[in-house]
């Protein structure tokens, strides 16, 4: 009898030990399943954060978190729920698995992996976001070599200006001569964006870039005009 109580006593300690790993564990399967199936957008809301709350702070529920955004059997809806609340965590192993979204071959994934890069400036993707653009513009002229207009994907496209964007906002100055690199064999549409994210990394080299755009009497006005708004915003010119 000694024995036995000697066991269950010694089995109630190790437990002790770690019980907010157990009450983690337990958590994140709720969060995760009132997310998935919750129709009520405030319930909804208030599940995000609390699940963007857990990940910061517990590798299990981060990692338990990432290997669902890959489950391609889930709905777009929900994994990008879950690519949200992983901008919370701050460990460079999950940022860099992150990444691997923004060259998703799901549209929708592809689309808010690059805004979530961007609003939580995620140098750890400006890799990925450089790739998901130059497949995009390889595609684009091969398109146009076979079948003259290329037949644009309006998704992809979205995706490819959203990767633009969140470069600027991640707005590390080694973007800039990939950046240029970029412009000089975009379209219109394009080369606006990237003189936007040119000009947020306000640096003396960005300024120089946009000025030779500005005055330019090759470049189409629309690019002209928004380079001297990006000088202006550099800096420092309230708009």
């Amino acid at each position: 009898m000694k024995k036995t109580f000697k066991a269950a006593i010694a089995l109630i300690a190790v437990f002790s030990l770690f019980p907010k790993t157990i009450h983690a564990a337990n958590n994140i399967d709720s969060l995760l399943t009132k997310l998935e199936y919750s129709e009520n957008n405030e319930n909804q809301i208030e599940t995000r954060k609390a699940l963007k709350e857990l990940v910061s702070t517990d590798t299990e529920a981060a990692n338990k978190t990432l290997t669902e955004s890959f489950n391609a059997n889930k709905s777009s809806n929900y994994r990008c729920a879950l690519i949200d609340a992983l901008s919370s965590s701050e460990d460079s192993d999950i940022s860099g698995k992150m990444a691997e979204h923004i060259n998703s071959g799901n549209d929708a994934i592809r689309l808010c992996a690059s805004k979530s890069a961007g609003q939580n400036n995620s140098e750890a993707a400006i890799d990925a976001l450089f790739n998901n653009i130059d497949n995009y513009t390889r595609q684009a002229y091969t398109m146009q070599l076979t079948k003259g207009h290329y037949e644009e994907n309006l998704k992809k496209k979205l995706a490819v200006i959203d990767s633009i964007w969140a470069l600027g906002e991640i707005g590390n100055p080694i973007i800039i001569k990939r950046l240029t690199e970029l412009y000089n064999k975009s379209n219109e549409v394009l080369k606006v964006n990237i003189v936007i994210s040119i000009g947020k990394t306000k640096t003396a080299k960005a300024i120089k870039i946009l000025k030779d755009i500005a005055n330019s009497a090759t470049e189409a006005p629309i690019l002209r005009a928004t380079a001297w708004e990006m000088i202006d915003y550099a800096n420092g010119v309230k708009q």
